[in-house]
């Protein structure tokens, strides 16, 4: 038996064999792929027909079984091998191929649909941003082709709006994204009563839920949880997009509780995620992403809770993403990077520098593995270096902080002006600097860390969700500034930013409580340094406002209760109040409790004890409290590493009409900074992550099946 025949055979018996029992799998397996190139490289399809039906069919039914987008190649390769054979008889010939041999309208308008649903998947496997313009020509062709009653024109324009919503993620203009929402809603009213609804209700609610978080307008965010739930209600209770419904509806109300402060509504949030979860069979191409989001929703609920267990948890649903992820996807990187976002933050909470080592691993594999022209490539490089400066602050590594400053430069660079990211970025690079300030002392960095900070302000106006951080970033530069100079104006400058920043910062917002700490420090600041009164007491107002924005084992509450105290020992001071100073220490003894013995601020936190004790048996002549006091100063200096710069032993007695303390600002002086991302599937924001937006789902056009084949050679 000739290479013809054999090729021929071993190809046919695969197809029938596929075609009578409905199971595809074999036709997509190496073997089979190897018998269709053997056969393909020894017949001419003009003049051998039979080879040439069985050639065609198999890149049919391949057709049939490939997901969206996947399939263009293997409907190009079928039309062509099936032309002669339709010629002389097309009744063996799929009838949808009829109408585009026909050159119909709508055969026409499937195949711009197909081509341009291609390059989609082209581009979302690292190819360059230029596809998705050349596909959203040829979606929005195939849309245009389609007259309106046509039961196909729902699924063409849905096509087109996710295709134009992915090109308003790459170049970050507001006017795609509108489009795309316009598009979408145009498609929703076309898919009255058609299978297509659901699909086309979830994106434009994934469309609107994006618009939420580049413009902060929480209508968008209310319609988008509508929709979600819209599309749920309309998918069938075992249809296959089913969990992608319950995870978009999840990822809308983890959003919603961000905004809200509402915990309830986010623990509804991870159980529906969950159910998502066990709705997606392994092997599935959505598993993957609907345990990263899982993960983030954890992450998100760890936030106000004191319970390190469910951050531990998400990343066990992180790595399980990454377990299921498929060969080939493109969200892979995107599964990593949230893996090191949550791996940084548990490092945060438990002071655990394993987690934050890995993560900072994690997000080199990133960078090595993303392109250049990657739109989610500044999102990248900007969480890589704000993991980077937390560990180079933890090792002492000059080298890592060079790393992660040339990161956030880099970050910035990727995002054009108008970008909402734009601000994050800027804002991480400002931190980076003033972190290389601190480690150097060189006083042109600080100038550059506080003129990145008010550009990043200026990149984050009215409602950006970032402008909180990007304005405390800008008080603290501000209040280094004045360390160095002793400048009255800029530390006054430094207090109205703070004051500014603590306003744009919703009740319940994560970075609420860093915030009012830092507007207290540098109250407290201002108010030694001209001695207003009324300053010192907005500082204990605004330090009582951020110990009751933490919760009990958050790694800020220490410092915040120190920092709480030593503004109360002051007013003591100043007013001789007897009861502030009982109030004082009885906060510096929760300071200490905060600690645990592994905690960077126990050492200060015991000193700062200390101080107030000994000040108070100075006014009340109690022996004991000073015996208290020195038992803390020695505790100080035995957790004290040797050679630290607080070593020197307890202070000497105070004089009998007290001065003020020596003061100790622990915890406040660093930078809140753009907290570390969760997100967006493959789109990782320089923030706290909460859940992806959910991606779009191209539509699943009707295929006309050719069933079982009535021509065998």
């Amino acid at each position: 038996m000739g290479r013809r025949e054999t090729a021929l055979k071993t190809l046919r018996d695969l197809v029938m064999q596929a075609a009578w029992n409905q199971d595809r799998s074999r036709l997509l397996t190496p073997v089979a792929g190897r018998a269709a190139r053997d056969l393909a490289e020894v017949i001419d399809p003009e003049h051998d027909i039979k080879a040439a039906w069985v050639l065609g069919m198999f890149h049919w039914l391949r057709y049939e079984a490939l997901p969206v987008g996947d399939d263009h190649e293997e409907f190009a390769a079928a039309a062509r091998f099936l032309a002669p054979v339709y010629q002389e008889d097309p009744d063996v010939v799929p009838q949808s191929l009829h109408d585009w041999y026909e050159g119909k309208p709508g055969a026409l308008a499937a195949d711009a649909n197909r081509r341009g649903l291609g390059l989609v998947t082209a581009y979302r496997r690292g190819g360059e941003p230029s596809l998705l313009g050349e596909a959203a020509a040829l979606l929005r062709a195939a849309a245009d082709t389609v007259p309106a009653g046509d039961p196909g024109r729902a699924g063409y324009l849905s096509d087109l709006g996710a295709a134009l919503r992915l090109l308003s993620e790459s170049t970050g203009h507001s006017g795609e994204l509108a489009a795309a929402i316009d598009v979408h809603r145009d498609a929703v009213a076309a898919a009255e009563g058609h299978p297509d609804r659901p699909g086309c209700l979830y994106n434009l609610a994934a469309a609107l839920m994006t618009s939420y978080e580049r413009t902060g307008n929480s209508g968008h965010l209310d319609e988008s949880a509508t929709l979600f739930r819209a599309a749920l209600d309309a998918a069938p209770a075992d249809g296959p997009d089913r969990a992608a419904m319950l995870s978009g509806l999840a990822a809308a109300m983890a959003k919603m509780s961000e905004r809200t402060a509402d915990t309830v509504l986010l623990a509804d949030a991870a159980d529906i995620h969950r159910a998502a979860v066990a709705a997606t069979p392994a092997g599935h191409t959505d598993r993957a992403r609907h345990l990263s989001n899982l993960g983030g929703t954890l992450q998100a609920m760890s936030e106000g809770s004191p319970d390190t267990g469910l951050l531990a948890e998400a990343a066990t649903a992180h790595r399980a993403a990454l377990d299921a992820s498929l060969a080939g996807d493109p969200d892979h990187v995107g599964y990593l990077s949230n893996l090191a976002v949550t791996l940084a933050r548990l490092s945060e909470r438990t002071g655990d520098t394993g987690p934050l080592s890995e993560a900072v691993g994690i997000f080199r594999d990133v960078l090595a593995a993303v392109p250049a022209h990657d739109p989610h490539r500044g999102g990248y490089l900007s969480n890589f270096a704000a993991a980077a400066v937390r560990l180079a602050e933890r090792t002492g590594s000059t080298g890592l902080l060079t790393e992660a400053v040339e990161a956030s430069r880099l970050a910035t660079e990727t995002m054009p002006a108008g970008h909402p990211d734009l601000a994050w970025y800027l804002s991480n690079l400002g931190v980076a600097r003033q972190k290389m300030f601190e480690r150097t002392g060189d006083t042109t960095v600080l100038a550059e860390a506080a003129e990145t900070c008010r550009a990043a302000v200026a990149a984050a106006p009215g409602t950006h969700p970032g402008r909180a951080t990007c304005l405390s970033n800008l008080g603290l530069s501000l209040r280094m500034q004045f360390e160095v100079t002793g400048d009255t104006s800029t530390l006054a400058e430094a207090a109205g930013i703070h004051r500014a920043a603590v306003a744009a910062a919703a009740p319940g917002e994560p970075g609420r409580a860093g915030h009012l700490s830092n507007l207290g420090a540098t109250l407290s600041s201002l108010a030694e340094r001209t001695g207003n009164n009324e300053l010192l007491a907005e500082a204990v107002g605004a330090y009582r406002a951020a110990v009751e924005a933490t919760v009990t084992g958050d790694p800020a509450r220490a410092g915040i209760l120190s920092n709480l105290g030593l503004a109360l020992q002051a007013m003591a001071e100043l007013a001789g109040h007897t009861g502030v100073l009982a109030e004082a220490v009885k906060t510096h003894r929760a300071a200490v409790d905060a600690a645990p013995g592994d905690h960077p601020d126990r050492s200060g936190n015991l000193s700062n004890l200390g101080i107030a004790l000994q000040l108070q048996s100075g006014w009340t002549a109690d022996a004991g409290l000073l015996e208290e006091a020195t038992s803390f100063f020695r505790a100080a200096v035995d957790v004290t590493p040797a050679g630290g710069p607080s070593r020197a032993g307890p202070p000497p007695p105070p004089p009998p009409r007290p001065t003020p303390p020596p003061r100790r600002s622990a915890g406040t002086g660093d930078a809140v900074g753009a907290p570390p991302a969760p997100v967006v599937i493959a789109k990782p924001a320089p923030r706290a992550m909460l859940t992806a937006v959910p991606p779009a789902r191209f539509a699943c056009h009707s295929r006309a099946s050719a069933g079982a084949p009535s021509r065998a050679s």
